[in-house]
């Protein structure tokens, strides 16, 4: 099977990041890294076992009313995306790790949550993100593990400087946060079934655009405060279903990114992937719909 993602695509989009965070990335490992935490190793505690990774797509809520219906929430483990964090507790389902990447994702909006539920949630933090999640779960008695990413321009030889006394986990970088906690579920937790929610990589014409939303909503872009539906509206293709649907260059480039490592993993035998979103861009080998639910 051929790669979806050429080497040349990965540099470009490395560089781009790297243009546009860099700074910033440098504020937030050194606020990252004066969080001293000394943790047990985590490193293939999970081989053997099955996970529900929870991304933050239109899709969420639909898929969380059927997992819970389907009473999946007790038999996986839970891994949810930074922003999904909020979602899933209002489900009545806490996750067992909670995954942060961005450099600028909101702590107030998706981190702040109740102090007695942190120390239920592992805290999983790039070295460069935003460090208010990594300094609140370290004052309400939190686990957090630190990775460093290793990209196409070998970034990680800058950041890791910043953690290199402290236990961290280094990955390959992904292309947006979901990609990097499924490379972090996969290869560093070693899980053997892993289930995704959420994963759409695009949002319907009239659809919602992020899983909080029970209807259209208009959520907003963090730097030019413009309606993320109509500023990251760059391409219109087919679903899963044969829908028309709408994402961003990034929603389909990493789309395709994680196509690629699913397959990769799944050649190699290391683990089992199904994509029960039921919608979106994401054509894994492995589809799947739960019995529906009821809310």
């Amino acid at each position: 099977m051929s790669r979806l993602i050429t080497k040349q695509e990965t540099i470009e989009q490395s560089n781009r990041a790297y243009g546009r965070w860099g700074e910033l990335w440098h504020e937030n490992a050194r606020r990252n890294s004066a969080i001293k935490q000394q943790n047990p190793s985590i490193a293939s505690t999970k081989k053997g076992k099955k996970l529900i990774l929870c991304a933050f797509g239109g899709s969420l809520q639909e898929n969380l009313i059927d997992i819970k219906n389907n009473k999946l929430h007790h038999e996986y483990d839970i891994m949810v995306v930074d922003k999904a964090l909020h979602t899933v507790l209002k489900h009545g389902i806490v996750p067992e790790f909670v995954y942060v990447a961005d450099a600028q994702i909101s702590f107030e909006k998706y981190g702040e949550i109740n102090p007695s539920i942190i120390p239920r949630v592992n805290l999983v933090s790039c070295i460069v993100a935003n460090y208010k999640w990594s300094e609140y779960w370290a004052k309400n008695g939190g686990k957090i593990h630190y990775t460093l990413n290793k990209d196409a321009i070998r970034t990680h030889h800058v950041y890791g400087k910043y953690i290199k006394d402290q236990q961290h986990y280094i990955i390959p970088a992904a292309s947006n946060v979901a990609n990097s906690a499924y490379v972090f579920a996969t290869l560093v937790l070693g899980y053997s079934e892993i289930l995704f929610a959420g994963f759409d990589y695009s949002f319907k014409l009239n659809g919602a655009y992020y899983g909080d939303q029970d209807s259209d909503g208009a959520p907003r872009d963090t730097n030019y405060d413009l309606p993320k539906k109509h500023m990251y509206n760059h391409i219109t293709v087919v679903d899963i279903n044969n829908d028309l649907v709408q994402a961003s260059n990034n929603m389909y480039f990493s789309a395709r990114w994680l196509i690629d490592f699913v397959n990769t993993l799944e050649q190699e035998g290391k683990n089992i992937t199904i994509n029960i979103t039921g919608h979106g861009i994401l054509r894994i080998p492995n589809l799947a719909r739960l019995k529906k639910g009821v809310a």
